[in-house]
């Protein structure tokens, strides 16, 4: 046996953290064990006849692994199997590219007017048709972007119908997704929504004067916050197999004053329900006052909410884009790999046709699926459970892209962080 290379040793208190990225594993230690442990690391024999029990927690929890085994290569085949899965496969639909908000930060050129029609809608049912005929798939991901999505509900409740109709007699697992702002949730989609297992990502600019300052509706200027936070309790209040994710798009005067957010959604199912920051695109992160991020979290998390900031990730997790069973399509049946492009103006990398093929871009789709993880990642100790760097931008930049983890704070801030986060949400208790 011998100690993973991914194992990290953070002090806390007293006592010593131990994480393992490949197994997002945690382990409270006290001072004495963790000496033992290490005193006997080269011979972690002698470790199981002085303390079997330590030395099979640590094994159990991926600290101490076979010697013959491989991790790095364990690591990046687990992440090429899941990129080319057959058993799940992921449609993105873009309904339209209008949107009824005008947020300054957005990247997206919205289209007036533009939506899905029914040519379209009937090519994206033959493909998926064609899709299961081809490899039967036993989950299907629906995620609708946007623009607003829900601007073209109709089109949303018929192709969920559809789609409901055609997998019936099939052992096919249907997720649905949304990326919304929510203010047009409706009670004839929330019907049809209740026989669906339901996520919605839903955001909010800060607290209710920082938010409706900048995000209101377009026509007439009316705010938005009140309208938000009803309707996410109208969707805890109607469905029963739902999440929601509330991303919170901050700068620095938007983290001021971020606690009332939490008081507004203190009616919310804590166990349905969780926060996400996420720093505007536009504003340096020199701006941002990391004491004021964590008096938030720590405010959010005493109250029962678990907040996903500079989040850790499963071994497993793999970028939607870099998956070859995954696909955006847009109102228009051109066909994207990432929803993080400004649709009005990049190239497709494919084109739906009427049979349900998508006559792609070989070329554009052979150099995402063959883009590699740059050697910086390979050597980190952290690979297996950092979110990674974003494979749009190893296609742009090559190896001079630069870690994703921001340089502020040590992989120890990193995983102190998470640990917290872990604890809560797994209601364990520090030792």
């Amino acid at each position: 046996m011998k100690s993973s290379f991914y194992n990290h040793y953070v002090p806390e208190g007293k006592a010593i953290m131990l994480y393992n990225a490949l197994a997002d594993a945690y382990l409270i230690l006290n001072q004495d064990l963790f000496n033992e442990f290490r005193a006997k690391e080269e011979n972690l024999e002698e470790l199981y006849t002085s303390n079997p029990k330590l030395y099979n927690t640590l094994k159990e929890n991926g600290f101490i692994i076979p010697r013959a085994f491989d991790e790095k290569s364990y690591y990046l085949n687990l992440l090429f199997n899941r990129r080319f899965t057959s058993k799940i496969y992921q449609v993105i639909i873009n309904p339209t590219l209008d949107c009824n908000l005008g947020c300054w930060y957005c990247y997206e050129d919205h289209v007036p007017d533009s939506e899905m029609d029914d040519t379209i809608i009937k090519k994206l049912l033959n493909h998926i048709k064609l899709k299961y005929k081809e490899e039967q798939f036993s989950e299907l991901w629906l995620s609708f972007f946007g623009g607003e999505p829900l601007l073209k509900t109709n089109i949303v409740i018929t192709i969920l119908n559809q789609i409901e109709k055609f997998t019936k007699d099939k052992k096919i697992k249907i997720s649905v997704a949304f990326t919304t702002n929510a203010t047009l949730i409706s009670d004839e989609l929330l019907n049809v929504l209740k026989r669906f297992n339901v996520n919605f990502q839903i955001t909010l600019d800060g607290n209710e004067i920082m938010h409706d300052s900048s995000r209101c509706f377009k026509n007439t200027n009316k705010p938005t916050y009140k309208l938000i936070i009803n309707n996410i309790n109208k969707i805890q209040s109607v469905l029963k197999n739902y999440g929601i994710s509330v991303r919170i798009n901050y700068h620095q005067k938007a983290l001021e004053g971020l606690y009332s957010v939490i008081d507004d959604l203190a009616f919310a199912d804590k166990r349905f329900l969780r926060f996400s920051l996420m720093r505007i695109w536009q504003v340096n992160q020199i701006e941002i006052s990391w004491p004021d991020i964590f008096k938030f979290t720590n405010y959010a998390q005493e109250k029962g909410f678990i907040v996903n900031f500079l989040s850790l990730t499963p071994k497993s997790s793999v970028c939607y884009a870099d998956c070859l069973n995954e696909v955006v399509v847009n109102y228009d049946g051109n066909v994207h790999k990432c929803t993080a492009r400004n649709f009005a103006k990049v190239k497709p990398d494919g084109v739906l046709m009427d049979n349900g093929v998508i006559n792609w871009d070989i070329d554009r789709l052979s150099r995402r699926l063959a883009t590699n993880i740059s050697q910086i990642c390979k050597d980190c100790k952290l690979l297996p459970s950092c979110p990674g760097i974003c494979s749009q931008k190893i296609l742009e930049d090559g190896e001079n892209v630069k870690c994703i983890l921001d340089t502020n704070l040590s992989l120890d801030d990193h995983i102190t962080y998470n640990f917290n986060r872990f604890a809560l949400e797994n209601k364990l208790v520090k030792i």
